[in-house]
């Protein structure tokens, strides 16, 4: 898998709303880490923002990068500051410990201060965010509310080119940002070489 451009595993406690315990989750973590540290691959992780406060302390033990999928998934309520994981999350961008991909906003359109927060985390952790298209949109759970896994759901109606034109904004169509996010931060993360 290496050899055909593979570069990392991703771990979903996300979308069926799992739980852990601290202990559990370093577990988890230290286990993927351990088989994968030797090809200098990385662990993504699609967690809920308060499951950041859980996950932190051990993310400095692993050896390996992590990447935060959709800006750290924050809650739509309430505004990320206020949000139990924030200091957490933001602590690891500011340190270089891990990265975000900025990617899957429309999976929390009402959530206040969303544009301020991710302006804010390009603004302190400019080379440690990936952008993403999320492409192709499934429905998540909230498109199964009974639970059933075998139902088939519709996938969302996103508007790529205008997400793209927004990500722009966030970066203050600031080229040399935009170059970060789009091409030298995933080229580095990824060990991808591609073509200019």
């Amino acid at each position: 898998m290496h050899t055909l451009g593979v570069r990392g595993v991703r771990i979903n406690l996300r979308t069926r709303g799992q739980r852990l315990e601290a202990d559990q989750y370093r577990d988890v973590l230290c286990s993927y880490a351990r088989r994968i540290r030797r090809l200098r691959w990385s662990i993504q992780l699609y967690v809920a923002m308060d499951q950041i406060a859980l996950l932190s302390p051990v993310i400095p033990e692993l050896g390996v990068t992590v990447i935060f999928d959709h800006i750290g998934s924050p809650d739509s309520a309430t505004a990320p500051r206020l949000q139990t994981g924030y200091k957490e999350f933001m602590a690891l961008l500011r340190s270089g410990a891990v990265y975000t991909k900025l990617s899957g906003t429309y999976r929390f359109p009402t959530t206040p201060e969303l544009d301020d927060y991710i302006r804010e985390i390009l603004r302190i952790a400019p080379d440690r965010v990936v952008w993403a298209s999320d492409w192709p949109h499934s429905g998540g759970t909230e498109a199964n509310p009974d639970g059933d896994r075998d139902k088939v759901q519709p996938y969302r109606k996103v508007d790529d080119q205008g997400w793209v034109e927004k990500c722009k904004a966030f970066c203050g169509h600031d080229p040399d940002l935009i170059r970060k996010i789009w091409t030298d931060n995933p080229r580095r993360l990824w060990d991808y070489k591609g073509s200019e």
